[in-house]
């Protein structure tokens, strides 16, 4: 198994955004930043590996409302973590006469001119932040 992927049994994709090249031409630090799917169905072992290895320290939920009100919270809101609720789309319709994204790329660009503000919220938290961090939306 690639050293990205951290293998959970109650979520699909949690994985360490470690190693990318950055701008500067350095790289972003292993074990600090994750990404991953809900984590509402995490396992008392997946906590116990976040918590024990990774010690992961702040939670961003990118979730809407709707998406996050239709779950369980699940066992890791008992964790004392930072928890973050940041939904970078939360209901808002799309604005003016903008034709629909036609590809994955043009919604990711949409979303970026549309969620300007959380984005920036984002960003703070991760600035901010003194220990390793994953941030989820659904999927």
């Amino acid at each position: 198994m690639s050293r990205r992927v951290v293998a959970l049994e109650g979520c699909l994709n949690f994985r360490d955004l470690g190693g990318y090249p950055t701008r500067d031409g350095r790289t972003l630090r292993w074990g600090w930043l994750f990404r991953s799917d809900a984590l509402h169905l995490l396992t008392p072992a997946d906590i116990a590996r976040l918590r024990q290895e990774i010690e992961l320290g702040t939670v961003i939920d990118l979730r809407s409302s709707a998406e996050r009100n239709g779950e369980t919270p699940g066992l890791l809101h008992d964790e004392p973590l930072d928890f973050h609720h940041i939904p970078l789309f939360d209901g808002e319709q799309r604005g003016g006469d903008r034709p629909a994204p036609e590809s994955l790329g043009d919604m990711y660009y949409m979303l970026a001119e549309f969620a300007r503000e959380p984005i920036a919220r984002v960003i703070r938290v991760l600035a901010e932040s003194s220990a390793p961090v994953v941030y989820h939306c659904a999927a």
